[in-house]
């Protein structure tokens, strides 16, 4: 069989088409899952504008929900109609790495890869490590919100990373989904207030719906003074870099008070560097770390403050396209004007 709607990239940039590939076979040990919603990453976006290095074609997404539609007669825990979040569609962690073996499986030195293609794919076939890889979904979490289960897991582990303490302030630079996501994490970690630094006015004004204290506008004023002056003059317990922009890299440090952390929780262009002065760690004795990638544990969480209630992400979700204007949807991502997250529906 070949009807099977894939989302594949054969070109930069941007050489994004949808295309029929075969779709998987019944197994005994197979579970055969239909996208339901995918959400465009900018990972996806960047891959398609500006470069891959493995082969083309390829699948694009990994940000997926489902419903299962067939089941094999080895299967257990799982039936036709179950809802399902998709982790770990293309590859995942070998489990007995040195950091595997710590619980940092975002870390493992060993990604094993799938031979079944999984992404913005209508039909997908898991065989392997089926738990860790189709979380149920609770009742009340819906299609959309557990595709987006991913990207929070990771919001998280940066919110954790940051060391977001109750009673304490913490400081976010960028309002895109991931610094809109971390914004919402870190109020509900128990930060007294939480301060935003963005210029785009469609983002801030979300920011400010989500419960952002405060919108700095980083073309407006000092980005770092006027931290200093929300807090006293002491600067951020939390600071939490998602803009992904060397300024704020360097900024970020400046905004943390003293014994305060600050996460570097978006990438930086390859080979990055900026110029830091030792001693503004060494005397205020901070905290410089990162963030890459979530773990099962994260995801669970994320699932039970959805269903709780807790995370707001409809403000978040910006367009929806079906799959066929996977490309169109694509560019709208590049582009970085009044847009978020971006939903693709079979």
């Amino acid at each position: 069989m070949s009807d099977n709607r894939a989302v594949m990239l054969y070109g930069i940039p941007n050489d994004t088409r949808v295309t029929e590939i075969e779709r998987p076979a019944p197994a005994p040990g197979r579970v055969i899952v239909r996208l339901t919603v995918g959400a465009i990453c900018a990972n996806d976006w960047k891959m398609a504008t500006k470069g891959y290095r493995g082969t083309l074609p390829t699948p694009l997404g990994h940000e997926l929900a489902g419903e299962v539609v067939e089941v094999g007669e080895q299967i257990k825990g799982y039936a036709p109609g179950d809802r399902v979040c998709i982790r770990f569609g293309g590859a995942i962690y070998c489990g007995h790495c040195y950091y595997c073996l710590r619980g940092w499986f975002n870390l493992c030195e060993n990604w094993i890869t799938f031979a079944q293609p999984s992404g913005f794919v209508e039909y997908m076939a898991f065989d392997e490590r089926l738990a860790e890889r189709l979380l149920h979904l609770p009742d009340q979490v819906s299609q959309e919100e557990a595709a987006l289960v991913e990207p929070l897991a990771c919001s998280l582990v940066g919110v954790e990373m940051a060391n977001v303490q109750p009673g304490e302030e913490a400081v976010i630079l960028g309002a895109g989904a991931m610094g809109l996501f971390n914004l919402q994490l870190a109020l509900l970690a128990g930060a007294s207030r939480a301060f935003v630094v963005e210029t785009n006015p469609f983002r801030a004004a979300i920011a400010r719906q989500l419960g952002a204290a405060e919108v700095i506008d980083f073309r407006a004023t000092d980005p770092v003074t006027a931290v200093k002056d929300l807090t006293a003059g002491r600067g951020a317990a939390s600071v939490i870099e998602c803009s992904g922009t060397l300024a704020g890299a360097g900024q970020a440090l400046q905004m943390a008070r003293k014994r305060g952390t600050v996460c570097y929780f978006a990438g930086f262009p390859s080979k990055s560097e900026i110029t830091v002065d030792p001693n503004l760690i060494h005397y205020a004795g901070l905290n410089v770390t990162g963030s890459t990638g979530s773990t099962i544990r994260h995801a669970q969480r994320i699932l039970n403050y959805l269903a709780g209630g807790r995370l707001h992400l409809q403000p978040i979700i910006t367009h929806r396209f079906p799959l066929e204007k996977a490309k169109e949807a694509l560019a709208l991502g590049a582009s970085q004007g009044e847009s978020l997250k971006i939903l693709l529906e079979p």
